[in-house]
């Protein structure tokens, strides 16, 4: 019984670390959002435990050699620079990853305003849709996937890489 129960306990561990990112298409939909603390660059608990989930994704999908953080903002005040805060996040986000053990050659932050909403733009609640962080694969092997741009059609954010 006893070994059973051991059993049970590791299974169930390893479904649950399984469900918490899937792939659709080349995006990376991760099980939880990657949040931050109003209009600022500073991740919540739970925006850290969830970038936390893309490290393991990196950990478990050596192939995966270059990893596209997204972040598109959609600014709740005017005075609020999309442009800006988007890089700031995705900076934010790269970072946490990079001080948590990914290899910074795996990233590429990547900022994009305003101009990649996921929803039209109409009500606030449709804001809050369209301000999101989100990863892309964008090569496997160090062969870029599709021949498509690395930088998604977004503005790459300056990072120094020392790997």
């Amino acid at each position: 019984m006893k070994y059973f129960l051991i059993f049970i306990c590791i299974n169930v561990s390893l479904i649950t670390n399984a469900q918490q990112y899937q792939l659709e298409g080349n995006k990376v939909v991760i099980s939880m959002p990657v949040t931050f603390i109003g209009n600022t660059s500073v991740l919540t608990d739970d925006g850290k435990a969830a970038v936390l989930i893309i490290k393991q994704y990196l950990n478990d999908k050596k192939y995966i050699s270059l990893l596209r953080i997204e972040s598109n903002v959609v600014p709740n005040k005017p005075s609020i620079n999309a442009q800006s805060l988007s890089a700031q996040r995705a900076l934010a986000v790269y970072e946490t990853l990079v001080n948590a053990g990914v290899s910074c050659k795996r990233l590429i932050p990547v900022a994009f305003g305003d101009t990649k909403p996921l929803v039209a733009i109409t009500t606030p609640n449709n804001n809050d849709k369209n301000t999101y962080i989100q990863f892309v694969n964008v090569s496997i092997n160090n062969r870029v996937i599709g021949g498509l741009p690395i930088d998604g059609g977004g503005v790459i954010v300056p990072i120094t890489c020392t790997d």
